[in-house]
């Protein structure tokens, strides 16, 4: 799969009264993505491996800022995801998914290593309950990235973690519709 998509951050901060804007900065992401997956069939489930490249560009623009001449956004960089996901079927109404992630950013040389679990249990033909955990990795935002002071440099940000727990309850209502809470 290819897909091409694009951000835009735009932050005013305004002095009251009619005066010119204090600050005003446009930051775009433009993110250029292939993705590539294998399934490998096994008796009581199966294995995803699979691969994200997101090419990634920066554009930052700024007007009226004092901090203009520290904005800086030269070449592209990479988020490289490779992963791996498998699903069991552990009983005739009992799944477990469980998943390993690495992401990789190449502008701060930073790696983490994201575990996914998840169990679902089909309560009946209408209803299911799951509970899952996921370490979840972003970019730092391109302001954060390249809004600094000659002395320094914020290109080595890590990525940002977030651990991620649902728990939620599934409830057919039709064939076409279902409530989720």
């Amino acid at each position: 799969t290819l897909l091409y998509r694009g951000y835009i951050h735009d932050r005013t901060s305004a002095v009251p009264y009619g005066f010119e804007d204090f600050e005003h900065d446009r930051s775009f992401e433009r993110r250029l993505s292939l993705h590539v997956k294998k399934r490998i069939g096994m008796t009581l489930g199966f294995i995803d491996l699979g691969l994200r490249a997101n090419r990634i560009n920066y554009d930052i623009s700024t007007a009226n800022n004092f901090l203009s001449e520290y904005a800086s956004a030269e070449d592209a960089t990479w988020l490289l995801q490779p992963y791996a996901d498998s699903k069991w079927f552990l009983a005739k109404k009992t799944i477990l998914q469980l998943g390993l992630h690495l992401s990789s950013f190449t502008l701060s040389k930073s790696a983490m290593i994201e575990p996914r679990l998840a169990i679902r249990q089909q309560l009946s033909g209408r209803q299911r309950l799951s509970l899952a955990y996921g370490l979840h990795t972003r970019t730092p935002s391109p302001l954060s990235l390249f809004y600094a002071p000659p002395s320094q440099d914020n290109t080595n940000l890590c990525l940002i973690k977030t651990h991620h727990f649902v728990l939620s309850h599934d409830l057919s209502l039709t064939s076409v519709s279902r409530l989720t809470t």
